[in-house]
């Protein structure tokens, strides 16, 4: 089953380059759907907020134990070292897949837990749905002894200043690795 759905993600990108065994570059960048979210504010949050600069999205929730707050550690450090190399820096953004659990001001609260730069969004099903099958975002909620919780993909998008996907990184990831990724693909637009 989990081929089949790689083959699907797979196919959803027509154009790319294989920059490296964790970076898939698109050419042309795809788009992305309409899409509504929530910040902490309650204020919307969709393709507007992502034009004009840089950003990176990572898709997870705020009670995953393993997968995000690894990530969010990792991309912390790779934006300090861009910020220390005087870089461009992305707007990071969480993106809470727990439509349940999460709140936009929890996702916030948690993005921010990294970095006072991050931020965190939150949405309703429907939203979310849309957005990750768009990208290829893999979760769905299973059972772990007696509590709920979400297997899920942890692949960063980074989303160009036309609001459209410029590349994705894959796991395992490495600070320094991720910096000069990052800051690669932002060369190449």
């Amino acid at each position: 089953m989990m081929a089949f759905l790689l083959m699907l993600f797979s196919l959803s990108f027509s154009a790319f380059a294989q920059e490296s065994d964790n970076v898939m570059s698109l050419s042309p960048p795809k788009n992305l759907p309409a899409f509504i979210l929530k910040t902490a504010e309650n204020k919307k949050f969709d393709i507007k907020q992502l034009q004009t600069h840089y950003s990176i999205l990572f898709f997870g929730f705020t009670r995953c134990q393993m997968v995000c707050p690894t990530t969010m550690m990792v991309l912390k450090q790779a934006y300090t070292r861009l910020e220390k190399d005087k870089k461009i820096l992305p707007q990071v953004i969480f993106v809470s897949i727990d439509t349940e659990g999460d709140t936009p001001q929890k996702a916030d609260n948690y993005a921010k837990s990294f970095d006072p730069h991050f931020m965190g969004v939150a949405g309703k099903s429907d939203q979310i749905t849309a957005l990750t099958r768009s990208l290829g975002v893999l979760y769905m909620k299973v059972k772990q002894g007696s509590m709920d919780t979400i297997d899920h993909s942890a692949n960063l998008f980074l989303i160009n200043p036309e609001g459209r996907v410029q590349a994705i990184f894959s796991p395992p990831y490495e600070a320094n690795t991720l910096a000069k990724e990052i800051s690669k693909a932002v060369k190449m637009q």
